[in-house]
């Protein structure tokens, strides 16, 4: 496994530096010192896990977090900070890890056992995985797929909320764009965002788990696996794994989430939604 930490301050970096490479983890550990030279070093070289400083000048290291897991979501990022107080945002925004400074061979040694542990999970797991416990994500054979358009992305999320009830595209449209009209331009954009969503299942080949007809739009529940169905069938895994946390990204999960949270409160059986 390959790593960079990145740090402003040169004395900081080097000891990450060091404590990375002593802790036995990594075949090769690099270093940068702002958001460029790490962004302009993930352009040309494969990377595992990142060790990420939080307070940096210009681009902070909460906002390229952002921008690395947008662009390379299979890597692993770990906030380094020497304030205590950041845990709360780091859990907030689903880090992979969060280590406080000065960091210790050892701690690098149990945060990347715990982050390897977790991802290793996924080998288990059937073809395609949908996550919806924190952010929604789907994986082929452990890989995330990565979506051309956010809208896309957030379609295919509010069909797995549905659990393979039909959709319309005027529903679609008022999840998109709320109280604005539905008229010919929201159409168009609402055709563009199926056609991407197409594109990109069919990019992974897994097509089947998305079905349009007569101008509906479902999922197909039996072509996947998804933690949101394991809990509602009560599966001791998924019981596991659940946090309080689904589709957080969407402002219309609300719903699902209150209903999951009070069935995980319970620890029971609830009607179905």
């Amino acid at each position: 496994m390959k790593a960079l930490c990145i740090d402003d301050e040169p004395f900081v970096l080097q000891q990450n530096i060091l404590m990375c490479q002593n802790s036995g983890c990594f075949s090769s550990v690099n270093g940068a010192m702002n958001s460029k030279e790490a962004l302009s070093f993930l352009e040309d070289n494969k990377v595992d896990f990142i060790f990420l400083d939080i307070n940096m000048p210009n681009t902070s290291g909460l906002s390229l977090y952002e921008i690395i897991k947008q662009k390379y979501p299979h890597i692993a990022l770990v906030f380094v900070t020497g304030y205590s107080e950041y845990a709360l945002t780091a859990f907030q925004m689903h880090a992979d890890g969060y280590l406080t400074k000065p960091i210790s061979t050892e701690d690098i040694k149990a945060e990347v056992n715990h982050i390897n542990d977790q991802k290793n999970r996924f080998k288990t797991l059937p073809d395609i995985f949908v996550q919806t416990f924190g952010n929604f994500e789907i994986y082929v054979k452990g890989t995330p797929v990565k979506f051309e358009r956010k809208k896309s992305k957030e379609l295919l999320a509010y069909l797995v909320d549905k659990r393979g009830t039909s959709v319309v595209r005027a529903e679609l449209a008022s999840i998109f764009w709320e109280d604005s009209l539905y008229d010919h331009s929201k159409q168009k954009q609402l055709d563009v965002f199926i056609q991407s969503l197409k594109k990109t299942l069919k990019e992974y080949d897994i097509q089947s788990i998305f079905e349009i007809e007569k101008g509906e739009l479902r999922v197909n529940p039996l072509n996947f696996k998804c933690d949101y169905y394991d809990l509602l069938d009560d599966k001791e895994e998924a019981k596991q794994n659940y946090c309080d946390n689904y589709m957080n990204a969407y402002s219309w999960s609300e719903n699902t989430k209150a209903y999951l949270s009070l069935k995980h409160l319970k620890n029971d059986s609830l009607p179905n939604l």
